[in-house]
């Protein structure tokens, strides 16, 4: 998982988006804090089921 500047992802989102699906979710930085994840919506969904199977929850976008 590759930690982008947050320039750098908007500058190459598509190449973002294109790791997303190949690599898995993409995290992006503002000021060398780690503030958003990029996923695909498969795993989004993945990662809720997971979550809503062990009775936790997570929070729609």
């Amino acid at each position: 998982m590759r930690i982008w500047e947050e320039h750098e992802a908007g500058e190459q989102l598509e190449r973002v988006l294109e790791l997303c699906e190949g690599e898995g979710p993409q995290m992006v930085a503002q000021d060398g804090k780690v503030v958003a994840v990029f996923m695909t919506v498969a795993e989004w969904e993945r990662l809720k089921a997971k979550v809503a199977g062990d009775g936790g929850s997570v929070p729609e976008p």
